[in-house]
C-alpha cells in the first residue's frame, strides 16, 4: 500500500514536470532532441518503456541480462545455471544478491536521470516535490519547467551541435561499449567529512597559503575545500609523470548568475563547464591543498564574470587528457538526505549507482545535514588503496 502511494505521487508529480515525464523524441535530419509528456511517461512510469517515435533503448544498461528470478531460483535449488548460461551461475546468483532492492524492513528507491534532460540541482528538486507529496506537504521549492528562462544567444544551434557530437548515430544513443565495460570494473568507496573536519580543512588551506608566501583572498567555501583534498588525493594515487598536469573537470550552477536569473526550482540544464590544471608535483608537495584551493576558486571566480562561457564545454574538454583528469559531480550543497524523506524518515543510505569516469567523484551534504559524503570511482584497485591512504593520511593531520 505504501508504495503504491508513493507511485501515485509520482505519476502526479511527473505529470506536472514535463522532463520527468516525457519521452525524448529525436529529429533525425536537424539533431533536436526534444522532450514531450503523455502516454510514453505513463508506461514507463508503470516499468514499460516505450517511444512514441523510437525503437525502445535502455538508458541504463542492466548489469545482468534480464532474467526471469524464478528460474534463476530454481537453477539455485536444482544447482545448475539457468539455460543458456554455461558456467554463469554462481556469478549472477552472486550479482543478483548485490542488486536486490527489497530488504528486511525496508525499501530502496532508485532515480535515474539523463543530462540532456536536468542536472543534479532539478533531480533533487524533482525528488523533494515527489517525497513532500507523499507526506502530504507542499514543497519548499515550487518546480519550474519553462525553457524560455535560460536566455543563450545561437542556444538552439548549440544544442544541436552538442547533440550531434555526442549522438552522431541518432535516434541510437548508445554509449561506447568502453565505457560500459568500465562502469562493471570500477572500483568505489565512499568517505564521510563531518563539519570539523571541514572547518579545520578550511583553517589549514588558509594557514598553509599563508606560511608559503601565497595568502588566498578568503577562507575557501565547503565546495573548494573537498574539491581541493580529492584533487590531492588524486594526483597522488596514480603514476602520473613529473612533467604532466593534474586536470580538474566541474560544473557550476549558473542559475543564480544569468541576466535575468532563472527561477531556483527550474527544471532543466542550467550548468557551466569549468577546467582546472596544475602540475602534478604542485599537487604532491607542502602546499598542495590551497594550490587546488586557489585553482578551482579562479575558475569559480570567472563564472561570475561570465556565466555562459563555458556552456559548450565540450570544447574545454578538446585535447584533454582524460586519465590525468579528476571530474566533479554533484555538489556539497545537495541535500540528498533531506529531501528524500518519502514519509519514512531520512534514507538510512544514499549513493550514486552509476559513476561514468576514472576519477569522478560524486558529492552530496551528508545525512547529519552538517557534512560532506564524497563518493570515489577508480579503474585500478591499486590506485582506489591508494587515494584511500593518501585520504585518511591527510584528514588525519587536518585534525591534528
Amino acid at each position: 500500500v505504501a508504495g503504491e502511494d508513493r507511485r501515485r505521487e509520482l505519476r502526479r508529480c511527473a505529470g506536472d514536470r514535463r522532463p520527468a515525464a516525457g519521452a525524448d523524441q529525436a529529429d533525425r535530419h536537424g539533431g533536436a532532441v526534444d522532450s514531450h509528456p503523455g502516454a510514453a511517461a505513463r508506461a514507463a512510469l508503470r516499468g514499460r518503456r516505450r517511444h512514441a517515435a523510437l525503437p525502445r533503448h535502455s538508458p541504463v544498461p542492466p548489469v545482468l541480462p534480464r532474467r526471469d528470478f524464478a528460474q534463476l531460483r530454481a537453477a539455485r535449488r536444482q544447482g545448475g545455471p539457468p539455460r543458456g548460461d554455461g558456467g554463469r551461475r554462481h556469478q549472477l546468483l552472486r550479482l543478483r544478491r548485490r542488486q536486490a532492492t527489497r530488504f528486511e524492513g525496508g525499501v530502496a528507491v532508485g532515480v535515474t536521470v539523463h543530462h540532456g534532460v536536468a542536472d543534479g540541482r532539478a533531480l533533487w528538486t524533482f525528488v523533494e516535490a515527489w517525497a513532500a507529496a507523499c507526506r502530504g506537504e507542499t514543497p519548499a521549492t515550487t518546480p519550474c519547467f519553462d525553457r524560455s528562462l535560460v536566455k543563450l544567444p545561437g542556444g538552439e544551434e548549440l544544442a544541436r551541435s552538442v547533440v550531434r557530437k555526442v549522438a552522431p548515430n541518432l535516434p541510437s544513443v548508445a554509449p561506447p561499449s568502453s565505457l560500459v565495460e568500465d562502469r562493471k570494473r570500477f572500483t568505489r568507496r565512499t568517505f564521510t567529512l563531518d563539519a570539523g573536519d571541514i572547518q579545520r580543512l578550511k583553517q589549514r588551506i588558509v594557514h598553509l597559503g599563508d606560511s608559503h608566501g601565497a595568502p588566498l583572498p578568503h577562507s575557501p567555501s565547503t565546495f573548494t575545500a573537498v574539491v581541493a583534498l580529492a584533487w590531492t588525493c588524486f594526483a597522488r594515487c596514480k603514476p602520473f609523470s613529473p612533467e604532466d598536469d593534474a586536470q580538474l573537470f566541474f560544473f557550476a550552477d549558473t542559475r543564480a548568475r544569468l541576466d535575468p536569473p532563472v527561477d531556483v526550482g527550474y527544471i532543466g540544464a542550467c550548468l557551466t563547464g569549468l577546467i582546472s590544471k596544475l602540475p602534478v608535483p604542485e599537487l604532491r608537495g607542502d602546499r598542495a591543498l590551497p594550490a587546488a584551493a586557489s585553482a578551482v576558486e579562479d575558475e569559480i571566480s570567472k563564472v561570475k564574470k561570465d556565466p555562459i562561457a563555458g556552456w559548450n564545454f565540450l570544447t574545454l574538454l578538446t585535447g584533454a587528457c582524460l586519465d590525468r583528469m579528476m571530474n566533479i559531480s554533484g555538489s556539497s550543497g545537495f541535500r540528498a538526505y533531506e529531501v528524500a524523506d518519502f514519509g519514512w524518515g531520512k534514507p538510512r543510505r544514499t549513493e550514486p549507482i552509476t559513476m561514468n569516469h576514472d576519477g569522478q567523484v560524486a558529492l552530496m551534504r551528508s545525512r547529519d545535514g552538517q557534512g560532506v559524503q564524497v563518493s570515489v570511482s577508480l579503474l585500478q584497485p591499486a590506485h582506489m588503496d591508494a587515494f584511500k591512504s593518501s585520504f585518511l593520511e591527510l584528514l588525519k593531520w587536518v585534525r591534528s
